[in-house]
């Protein structure tokens, strides 16, 4: 159950990396996705952990 519930939080992380990527892409203050991927996957890590 704890494995589900981290799994569903990790993906909703990445989402929400995603989101923030695309939004800071129609305003025009492209950060790299290379920072959002790192930042999800530190994430995603620290969860898994």
């Amino acid at each position: 159950m704890e494995r589900i519930q981290t799994s569903l939080l990790a993906l909703l992380t990445v989402t929400r990396e995603v989101v923030a990527f695309h939004n800071s892409l129609r305003l025009g203050m492209e950060l790299p996705l290379r920072f959002h991927f790192k930042r999800a996957t530190e994430v995603v890590m620290l969860l898994c952990s």
